[in-house]
């Protein structure tokens, strides 16, 4: 398969290169949820007395506020990822998202997949179990999204083919 411009040659991502890059992934947003968790404990701290009893109801909700954005971070950086081609994880290992056609995908396409991905993931990872029925190895949001991840063939060009 290769690129839209037709300069690289990709094949559809292995399952081991696309976990560890789902692993890689995982351990940034596991130190930025940390890093909100902290900083919605900070903020509780700041507005209260230290040592009191209980803060009071608005620190718990600014704490709690800074804290929820965790929620909204994960689909952000996989749409991101998509929009650019690939997440972090899925940048170290040269994988990169694709529309069915080979081509870049769109913004449309990117939300539709970060979204999708939430679902496919919390039902029991039954969506991801999908990608082992896939013969390109795609999950149910990629199947729904209509993109698929790929690899980048290592020292190949279209032109040796």
């Amino acid at each position: 398969m290769t690129s839209a411009d037709g300069s690289q040659v990709w094949m559809p991502a292995r399952r081991e290169a696309r976990f560890v890059a789902f692993a890689v992934d995982a351990l940034f947003l596991t130190a930025l949820l940390l890093l909100f968790l902290a900083l919605g404990g900070l903020a509780v701290l700041l507005q209260s007395a230290w040592l009191a009893v209980d803060p009071p109801l608005h620190a718990w909700i600014i704490g709690f506020g800074v804290a929820g954005l965790w929620l909204i971070a994960p689909p952000l950086y996989a749409a991101a990822g998509a929009l650019r081609g690939g997440t972090l994880g899925a940048r170290l290992l040269r994988l990169s998202i694709m529309n069915e056609e080979g081509g870049a995908i769109s913004k449309d396409r990117a939300v539709a997949r970060a979204l999708l991905l939430y679902p496919s993931t919390w039902a029991l990872c039954l969506g991801q179990a999908a990608a082992f029925a896939d013969p390109l190895g795609r999950g149910l949001h990629d199947r729904l999204a209509r993109t698929i991840v790929v690899e980048q063939v290592a020292g190949e060009t279209a032109g040796q083919q």
